[in-house]
This record gives C-alpha cells, sequence and structure tokens, in this order.
C-alpha cells in the first residue's frame, strides 16, 4: 500500500470513530493515534492518544447525534485534505 492510500485509510479510521456512539477501547485507538495528527486552523495540532481522544469526546459531548460525510479526498505526499459533511444522524 502507498503512504498515500495508506494515509487515506488513517483518515477514514478517524472518521469512522466520529461516528460510533462509543468510544472504542485505548487498544483500538493507539495504533490509529500514533500516526495521526490533525492539522486544525486556528487551533492546537491534535496528535497522540490523548489528544485523539479528547478531541473527539469534545466533539461528541457537544453534539451527541453528529455523523461525518466523507465528500472529497485528496491526498498529496503525506498530506491527506478532506471536505466533509456534518449532519444530525437519523
Amino acid at each position: 500500500m502507498s503512504i498515500e492510500e495508506g494515509n487515506k485509510a488513517l483518515v477514514r479510521r478517524y472518521t469512522d470513530l466520529f461516528n460510533r456512539n462509543d468510544l472504542p477501547a485505548e487498544e483500538v485507538v493507539a495504533p490509529l493515534a500514533s500516526t495521526f495528527v490533525y492539522h486544525r486552523p486556528g487551533m492546537p495540532d491534535v496528535s497522540g492518544l490523548a489528544d485523539v481522544r479528547t478531541n473527539i469526546e469534545m466533539y461528541r459531548s457537544a453534539f451527541s447525534d453528529m455523523h461525518q460525510t466523507t465528500e472529497r479526498r485528496a491526498t498529496k505526499s503525506r498530506a491527506v485534505g478532506r471536505a466533509a459533511r456534518l449532519t444530525k444522524a437519523s
């Protein structure tokens, strides 16, 4: 698997975590968190297990019925850009 394909899969797994009703056990999140960096404009980056858990818990507590759908995804080298639609889960 190429670096680009691996990074796209990583972003898909992160999106899947948001769409779950529960946050999985640490051993499920840890492999993702060890290689993931979420760059947010104007905010600190999310990286590492503690940041990933905190970020997901923050969004889930504020928007408990949120569902993300990836509309577009683009990769260049090691970076993945994503346009997502956030809706209320049905």
